[in-house]
């Protein structure tokens, strides 16, 4: 029948134009309602790290997987152990030899002076051959990679000059932010 056929063409672009007309206010006063915490998760833990490293490590290498921020405010030659950042990394997760053996030779030969990551997106033994300096505790995350971030020095002297340094940037911190110290 004509009729039933012209009702289902109409009511179809109809009910996905009202489903996403619905979905659509959902998602954007959701979005709105956790702005704050968003930004505010970004100054605690990306904003910090890259003033951290500016005030510190300007100019020199250092790995990380969450780049943004600590390579724009503080000019490093950043080894990113996610591969966004540099393509050999990008190459050997796309060819599948990105492995905690990898990762640990290109920061050897990059000459990396300090690691900082999420430790919860690696393997637990990447960091064998690296001194666990410091972690950074924010008190509730929306929308960075995690509540941790992990300080590393990749050798021992390392490990005692980034201590002193944490230190002496942890005033700075948000008084929210935890610190806690393992070497």
């Amino acid at each position: 029948d004509n009729g039933t056929k012209a009702l289902y063409r109409n009511l179809i672009p109809a009910g996905i134009f009202a489903l996403l007309l619905y979905s659509l206010p959902v998602r954007g006063l959701n979005s709105f309602r956790n702005t704050t915490r968003a930004v505010y998760n970004i100054y605690e833990q990306q904003y910090q790290m890259g003033r951290f490293f500016q005030q510190y490590y300007r100019g020199q290498t250092v790995a990380a997987n969450d780049i943004g921020a600590i390579s724009f405010m503080a000019d490093l030659k950043t080894v990113d152990m996610w591969g966004l950042g540099n393509n050999e990394i990008a190459n050997a997760r796309k060819k599948g030899y990105w492995n905690n053996e990898f990762l640990q030779k290109i920061v050897a030969d990059k000459q990396t002076r300090i690691t900082v990551m999420y430790d919860s997106w690696f393997d637990k033994n990447l960091t064998s051959k690296w001194v666990k300096v410091a972690t950074w505790e924010m008190p509730y995350n929306y929308i960075c990679g995690d509540i941790y971030v992990t300080f590393y020095g990749n050798n021992e002297s390392e490990a005692l000059l980034l201590k002193k340094n944490l230190a002496a940037f942890a005033a700075q911190l948000p008084n929210d932010v935890k610190v806690a110290y393992f070497k």
